[in-house]
């Protein structure tokens, strides 16, 4: 008996909350303007990444000295525009020239004595044939013809080592003139010259390396831009990607449009936080981006058009349930119906839905009578994870 009682009890319960949903949800529907709804539109969706990066130089080069010595002269400024080839500066070394008048003296010096030599030979060649014969008529001993020969043969030896003297003066005289065509500082592509380092007058030490004087850089009829981004994001962003960039000018701010042209994997870090360059090249015809200017960039790195949407705001008050495969309440004239919904792409400001919908249906967000404004009011039926 006790338990036909607590039977009958929840029963009862059961039914009342039954009638409150039942009047809450459907014996209201005909005052439609009860509730605050969002239209479905067709729209396109975007998600992007945003940041800042920086303007830099296709190309950037360092030119500088070879050699040791003194800055005599500087044909260029900044901004200048430069040929590959042009010479730049020189620096006058005092050793080189030294170096390259002892090699021409020593060179002079062995062709001298290779001529000697060579008459040495000849002479040396008469006399062996002369005591040859000799030697064959009984007139000359074998010992004078031997010495003869000894004597022949020596001064081939001696035209020998002369020669492999001569090739390694003839080198130390081409290491020698290089070094002087050194002193002549070359731009080694065609560009402007974005910075200047030394001055008249000035002493260069090369050591083991070049000494910089010189920063060259590509026209900027072209530029790269470095789009820094985090490491949670940089896994999401792909060569051939659009990208949008955002400058402040002297007329406002003004946008510029690329795609990604690389990645580099190579991380950079800043405020001891790893950040990832990807670059993309931005074309400069009127010259008004300078490198080192810095703006917001945006990487579109998903996109679907043509597609149902609401705005992201929506979703999170919109009756959908259990996520991706859920249910949302439609207001049809003044009927409230359940309907399946899907969500697809999550854009920055709106969001893909799919399922049995169509544009121009009206979501329930919440009920303008419920807890005042428009704050959303939360279905009986609704799960307790929502949409994404």
């Amino acid at each position: 008996m006790k338990k036909k009682w607590i039977v009958m009890i929840i029963g009862l319960f059961v039914l009342s909350v039954a009638g409150f949903i039942f009047c809450f949800w459907v014996a209201d529907d005909k005052d439609a303007n009860k509730y605050n709804v969002v239209t479905v539109t067709k729209n396109n969706v975007v998600r992007e990444i945003k940041d800042d990066g920086i303007f830099n130089p296709v190309i950037r080069v360092e030119v500088g000295s070879k050699i040791s010595g003194n800055v005599t002269e500087i044909f260029v400024k900044e901004g200048d525009l430069v040929k590959k080839g042009d010479v730049l500066a020189i620096v006058e070394s005092a050793l080189a020239k030294k170096k390259l008048e002892k090699f021409e003296a020593r060179l002079e010096m062995l062709c001298r004595q290779t001529e000697g030599i060579k008459i040495t030979i000849t002479a040396n060649l008469r006399h062996l044939e002369q005591n040859r014969k000799l030697s064959k008529e009984g007139v000359v001993s074998k010992e004078d013809f031997w010495k003869a020969e000894d004597d022949y043969f020596k001064s081939l030896n001696d035209l020998e080592l002369i020669i492999s003297q001569m090739d390694e003066a003839l080198a130390d005289l081409g290491v020698s003139k290089i070094d002087l065509e050194n002193s002549f500082v070359r731009s080694s592509i065609d560009g402007i010259v974005l910075a200047k380092y030394v001055e008249m007058g000035q002493t260069v030490s090369a050591g083991f390396s070049v000494h910089k004087m010189f920063d060259v850089c590509s026209p900027m009829s072209e530029l790269n831009f470095f789009a820094k981004v985090n490491s949670i994001d940089f896994s999401a962003v792909r060569v051939g990607q659009k990208i949008k960039i955002n400058v402040n000018t002297a007329a406002g701010i003004k946008g510029f449009y690329s795609i990604i042209s690389e990645k580099h994997d190579n991380p950079i870090l800043e405020n001891s936080v790893p950040v990832y360059n990807a670059i993309a090249k931005i074309s400069n015809q009127d010259l008004e981006l300078k490198p080192g200017m810095t703006g917001k960039f945006f990487i579109t790195v998903a996109e679907k058009n043509n597609v149902l949407t609401i705005s992201a705001d929506s979703l999170k008050k919109a009756l959908i349930f259990s996520g991706e495969n859920g249910n949302a309440m439609i207001l049809t004239g003044d009927r409230v119906v359940r309907s399946e919904i899907e969500t697809g792409l999550l854009g920055d400001k709106l969001v893909e839905i799919s399922g049995k919908i169509k544009e121009g249906d009206l979501i329930i967000t919440g009920n303008k009578n419920f807890g005042g404004g428009n704050k959303a009011k939360t279905s009986p039926w609704q799960s307790k994870t929502g949409g994404r």
